[in-house]
């Protein structure tokens, strides 16, 4: 029996391969459940949730409220939910500068991709280059962090649900930005993934010798890994 079920989907769009099954948490039978089934009643009477069920769509679906009740305003404080709010956020404020938006997107993925390997937070380090992103778009120029700029920064932060603890955080990241190599984890996984975002440009037409000595000037190992990678690609493009 389909206890919470998401209103934004249409079961005549369904295919049969989209059906999942998985074990009951408190018998262990297998449970079926459609693409928008949330939450199943196992035969024993307990609870399945879907497995497959993201509920990173609680930040933008305006079904929320209506599909997960009170558990939706929970999905909407979880770090994975919140950076996609984040993301959102960041493509509504850059749309109009597309080049910046462009290398946003791109600093956040690899944010995520950094901080995963290096064990830094995903969500402050996301956090930390989309906004500095969007004040290069307000007319930032790259010094210390204007007044307007920092209002602005923890305005965005505090309607997107961040806590206080990563606000001051990622406020004080974006203020060392500008700054030497030094720095938190945080801190530097913030300055590799925006460099990382324009790392095409700055290698572009550089020897692998001059491509290494810059990748050296990483701050973090998983940095300079990643770097090395696409600086490989792109020379494999090129012979192409």
């Amino acid at each position: 029996m389909t206890l919470w079920k998401c209103p934004g989907q249409d079961r005549r769009d369904f295919r049969p391969e989209d059906v999942v099954l998985a074990p009951c948490p408190a018998c262990g039978a297998e449970v079926e459940f459609f693409p928008d089934d949330i939450m199943v009643r196992c035969k024993c009477g307990g609870l399945a949730r879907n497995p497959k069920f993201n509920p990173a769509c609680a930040a933008w679906c305006a079904y929320a409220d209506k599909c997960l009740g009170e558990v939706a305003e929970v999905y909407r404080r979880q770090p994975e939910v919140l950076q996609e709010k984040l993301l959102l956020e960041g493509n509504r404020r850059l749309k109009d500068f597309p080049d910046v938006r462009q290398t946003a997107l791109a600093a956040a993925s690899f944010a995520l991709e950094l901080s995963k390997e290096e064990g830094g937070s995903p969500l402050v380090v996301t956090a930390a280059v989309l906004l500095k992103e969007i004040g290069l778009a307000a007319g930032e120029t790259g010094e210390a962090l204007s007044p307007a700029l920092v209002a602005l920064a923890r305005e965005v932060m505090a309607e997107i649900g961040l806590p206080a603890e990563a606000i001051d955080e990622v406020t004080a990241i974006i203020a060392a930005l500008p700054a030497g190599m030094s720095g938190r984890l945080n801190e530097r996984l913030a300055r590799d993934a925006l460099r990382l975002a324009g790392w095409g440009s700055e290698i572009k037409g550089k020897t692998e010798e001059e491509v290494n000595a810059l990748a050296a000037a990483f701050s973090t190992v998983a940095g300079k890994k990643r770097a090395l990678q696409l600086a490989s690609r792109l020379r494999g493009r090129d012979a192409g």
